[in-house]
């Protein structure tokens, strides 16, 4: 089967393979896991957050001194934003 040929809606409709037997495709309302992600991923942000504050807090208001691996957290704090 030539998948060039087929439209983007039916390209969107197709599945990748066949489903093992005794599963039926729901391509119409699939399940998502959207909401699980939001819920586990908003809590262990804001960990997250607190960890680094404390870290920039102690490293820059109380000894004074930051270094390369600071800037390194902050860019890679940024990619997580």
């Amino acid at each position: 089967m030539d998948l060039s040929m087929l439209s983007s809606g039916m390209l969107a409709q197709t599945p990748a393979a066949i489903p093992p037997a005794g599963v039926e495709p729901n391509l119409v309302n699939p399940e998502t896991k959207g909401p699980i992600v939001i819920t586990v991923g908003t809590p262990l942000l804001a960990i997250m957050l607190l960890f680094v504050g404390v870290r920039f807090y102690n490293k820059a208001i109380v000894r004074r001194k930051l270094t390369i691996d600071d800037s390194v957290t902050v860019g890679k704090f940024g990619t997580h934003m």
